[in-house]
């Protein structure tokens, strides 16, 4: 039986204010069990090797200090990924899709809805080679979440495979604490760096100050290095094709493309819905933050256009 490990975390999921366009992220590494620990274990070295705090490992916390060694965790993840063995998924919601069909329930409702098709889709797992023996996927997830929702998330992950029509594919659930586990941790920095670049936080002025911060000079520079990383990733598989960090990656004429890809990124979008341009970058201040709604309207009626599944 081949044995396979999805490691998947949230990020920007609070609705906060100011709000940001690119919301309720998810990201996730998939790999065979034995590839997988090699991950872990060359980043567990990197870690070793800097004498720094022991504090959690995850976005909030880069600054100065441990930029470097953020750096090295993310070219390791994609050292592996490039060898074929490692794949990365990402992803997200944006509110210039402002969805009008009805009540999905409360935001921690919506958020392990979306949380299920990530798991259930992202991966491409269904493009699996059938074989004689049963592939097993573990799923491990950060623990932070209800144990009401996380019931709920597993009764229907388990029920994915059927659905998918690949009854040969046993899915177990699983809860880990991120503080304890480095691929969540990295898959919080990736997750962080493209709500933070996305949503352009580089720019806002803190407490009012007239100049951006050094801090935040840091994490829009990280930023950039590493959409550079994950850019060089994307061509491996899509040639010339651009990278966009927050558009749905491209399949080509190839559905098992959604396994294959060793980067997909997903925008994530709910039907039926209309199109918010006040959430567009020309229509942000200069700090990068809403200001109003600017609704594409139909002509032939006068309200917001509703856009539907075609």
């Amino acid at each position: 039986m081949a044995k396979y490990i999805i490691y998947a975390d949230e990020a920007w999921v609070h609705r906060s204010q100011p709000l940001n366009r690119y919301h309720n992220f998810f990201g996730g590494i998939f790999g065979e069990e034995k590839y997988i620990d090699r991950l872990n274990a060359d980043l567990t070295k990197i870690i070793n090797k800097y004498s720094l705090p022991r504090i959690e490992i995850k976005w909030s916390n880069l600054d100065s200090r441990n930029n470097d060694m953020y750096k090295e965790l993310i070219i390791c993840l994609s050292n592996h990924i490039i060898s074929g063995k490692i794949r990365y998924r990402q992803m997200f919601k944006d509110r210039s899709y402002h969805y009008v069909g009805e009540s999905p329930g409360t935001e921690l409702d919506v958020q392990f809805k979306q949380y299920y098709q990530f798991l259930k889709l992202a991966f491409g797992f269904q493009y699996l080679d059938q074989t004689p023996e049963n592939h097993h996927i573990i799923l491990r997830l950060d623990t932070h979440s209800s144990q009401q929702h996380k019931d709920e998330l597993e009764r229907f992950i388990i029920q994915a495979p059927s659905l998918l029509e690949r009854n040969d594919i046993n899915l177990t659930v699983t809860y880990i604490n991120s503080s304890r586990n480095i691929c969540l941790q990295v898959c919080d920095i990736l997750m962080g760096a493209a709500g933070y670049y996305g949503n352009q936080v580089y720019k806002r002025r803190i407490n009012g100050a007239r100049k951006i911060t050094e801090k935040q000079k840091l994490k829009r520079d990280f930023c950039k290095f590493t959409y550079e990383v994950l850019k060089r990733i994307s061509a491996l598989d899509r040639g010339t094709k651009a990278f966009n960090w927050f558009e749905t990656t491209g399949i080509g004429s190839d559905f098992a493309n959604y396994l294959k890809h060793k980067l997909r990124i997903w925008k994530f979008i709910s039907f039926p819905y209309y199109k918010n341009k006040g959430w567009e970058k020309d229509h942000l201040n200069n700090q990068g933050l809403f200001v109003k709604d600017d609704f594409l309207i139909d002509e032939a009626t006068g309200k917001p256009k509703v856009f539907t599944r075609s």
